[in-house]
């Protein structure tokens, strides 16, 4: 009676180990497929978008410092 009962535990194994390992495969065929479709649908290659420079002051006005410096004692004291 256990070796019926093996037999049948290692039929289920391997029904089941197959039914996984056949979806995976199918799923990278479907994944695969779906790649080449995009590749082929969308443009080559999209040109690469281009940094607008910002002219940047070197150095801080002194207003412009005070106003920081005032800001950050303000926000200490709370």
């Amino acid at each position: 009676m256990e070796i019926n009962l093996i037999v049948e535990a290692m039929k289920f194994m391997v029904i089941g180990l197959t039914t996984v390992f056949l979806f995976l495969w199918l799923l990278i065929l479907v994944l695969k497929a779906e790649s080449r479709i995009v590749q082929r649908l969308s443009p080559a290659k999209l040109p690469a978008k281009v940094k607008a420079k910002r002219e940047t002051e070197k150095e801080v006005s002194q207003e412009v410092a005070a106003v920081i410096t005032a800001a950050i004692i303000q926000h200490r004291k709370r």
